[in-house]
């Protein structure tokens, strides 16, 4: 039974880190791209849990009004089609058109990438710290 419930407190503090380190990351990452210090984000309600209280960043609620879309949403509205986004996964990341940038985990590792096309097409700012990451 201890080792039950010790696995399960495991298990939450590891999820609490993972989304405290990925916000960290947004919170350094965005401001740069967008050349800005409030940023509006649109995106699925789960996919955007992470940005509440943050203040820095902006849920917007609709897409045209947005800086960006974030998450994995498959099925937006036709105007968000030229909206850019940054997904969670790496399938979105390859196979969407207006996708400039994604962070996963692979094998417990965190993965960052950006498309370098994509940032070109939306006028954003890679910064040098980051062209590591750049396909």
């Amino acid at each position: 039974m201890k080792r039950v419930l010790f696995l399960l407190f495991s298990i939450c503090i590891l999820s609490l880190a993972e989304e405290r380190y990925e916000l960290s990351l947004y919170n350094k990452i965005f401001p740069l791209i967008f050349n800005k210090d409030k940023i509006k984000i649109y995106g699925d309600k789960k996919d955007t849990k992470i940005f509440e209280g943050s203040y820095r960043f902006i849920i917007a609620k609709d897409c045209n009004s947005s800086d960006f879309v974030f998450g994995n949403i498959d099925k937006i509205e036709k105007q968000c089609v030229n909206i850019p986004r940054f997904v969670k996964s790496y399938k979105f990341y390859k196979n969407k058109h207006n996708v400039f940038g994604a962070f996963y985990w692979r094998k417990g590792r965190p993965q960052l990438k950006f498309k370098v096309k994509t940032i070109l097409k939306y006028d954003l700012n890679l910064p040098d710290a980051l062209k590591e990451y750049a396909q």
